[in-house]
């Protein structure tokens, strides 16, 4: 039976709220439009084709990569301007038609938010992987000169570092205790928190180390790339110091904007989610590192919108495992120094009709909109939803 949900100031049914978003989102204010498009950077069908080998659009300056034989080359540049948008300077791609077939495949790079403008309907059947503007996790401790703590995510949200160094103890044997995790990237929500170090209870001379702090919420009508997690703090096992695994990145950020409609079909996906953490595996008694914030995804279609796809906003998780409370007596498990989570991003909807058969994510990186979930904001639009809506956060 086709589901319906009202996306305005009034919560939700209990019982709508459960099938559907899981939260009732709340509505920033109304953001305005980029320019119309001149058609200037041609039709995007007839430059990618079905996109054989290409790998990478550098939106900075145009430039398409393809993968052959081993290297990356430059197959060829698309034409665009630098327009002020958002209050911010960023180059907008002016297609004519806007048309991706199934087979495209791309990552969406550079140090602004892309700008896609089409003079006609906007039809997406590939796959866009957004990874532009400042969003990487923070860069692993070298353990030179006492840098022993992670660095912070990039980005306004980005998550925090975690402290160290880990070493050796002593309970009724010699075990280890490791540097705390790093804080998860921020962006509609504030990241999760990096959990402080582990050390086994029964061991002597406890050391603390506080996890990293989380990510800073940032300003939901910017048009900007979720937070980098934190690094985690390192650690020192047998002579040698071990870093840890980098933080996610967050995210990146885009807006698509037509007179026309914009559709996507069921094997269209479009990706600015967050990425994971990573875990210690063990090795060098790091911590873990903080999950990437999801970035942002703007639509603007006056003819309306249809998804049949997946429009992915959702945090990514915090690296994690479980370790004994321990280490000769109880053996239960605890949480180790695990990454904070990422937040879910920000989804706007500009449109007369909104359609959704297939899966809209906004969740934070622990996969629910609590406690930093994303934000739906589809202007006081009712979506006509028979797919999957989920992760929406519920308080402003």
């Amino acid at each position: 039976m086709t589901k319906t949900l009202r996306i305005g100031l009034r919560l939700l049914t209990a019982s709508l709220l459960t099938t559907t978003l899981g939260a009732s989102p709340i509505l920033a204010a109304a953001l305005k439009a980029p320019p119309k498009s001149d058609g200037s950077s041609g039709s995007f069908d007839a430059q990618f084709g079905n996109g054989e080998y290409m790998v990478s659009f550098d939106t900075d300056n145009g430039n398409v990569v393809e993968y052959i034989g081993g290297g990356d080359t430059v197959a060829f540049t698309i034409p665009h301007k630098t327009i002020t948008y958002n209050g911010q300077s960023m180059p907008a791609y002016e297609f004519s038609s806007f048309n991706v077939e199934p087979s495209v495949s791309l990552t969406i790079v550079g140090t602004a938010p892309a700008v896609f403008l089409s003079q006609g309907n906007m039809n997406i059947a590939g796959q866009f992987k957004f990874a532009n503007t400042p969003i990487a996790g923070g860069t692993i401790s070298t353990g030179q000169n006492g840098n022993y703590d992670g660095g912070e995510g990039a980005g306004q949200g980005g998550g925090g570092g975690g402290e160290g160094p880990g070493g050796g103890a002593s309970a009724c044997v010699s075990v280890s205790f490791t540097g705390s995790g790093g804080g998860g990237g921020g962006n509609y929500s504030t990241g999760g928190h990096g959990l402080k170090n582990y050390e086994p209870s029964d061991a002597g001379n406890q050391v603390d180390y506080p996890g990293g702090l989380p990510g800073r919420r940032e300003n939901a009508a910017r048009l900007q790339g979720g937070g980098g997690g934190g690094a985690p703090g390192g650690g020192n096992a047998n002579g040698e110091y071990w870093g840890g695994v980098a933080g996610g990145n967050g995210g990146g950020a885009v807006v698509f904007s037509t007179a026309g409609t914009i559709t996507i079909t069921s094997s269209g996906v479009l990706d600015a989610s967050g990425l994971a953490g990573g875990t210690n595996d063990g090795s060098g008694n790091p911590g873990n590192s903080g999950g990437g914030a999801a970035g942002d995804q703007w639509f603007f279609a006056k003819g309306g919108l249809t998804n049949a796809g997946q429009i992915l906003v959702h945090g990514g998780a915090g690296g994690a495992y479980k370790v004994p409370v321990s280490a000769c007596g109880s053996q239960r498990l605890v949480d180790g120094p695990n990454g904070g989570e990422g937040s879910g991003g920000v989804l706007m909807i500009d449109a007369p009709t909104i359609a959704n058969s297939g899966t809209i994510n906004l969740s934070g990186g622990n996969g629910t909109f609590a406690p930093d979930g994303g934000l739906l904001n589809a202007n006081g639009v009712t979506i006509n939803n028979t797919g999957t809506i989920a992760g929406a956060r519920t308080t402003e």
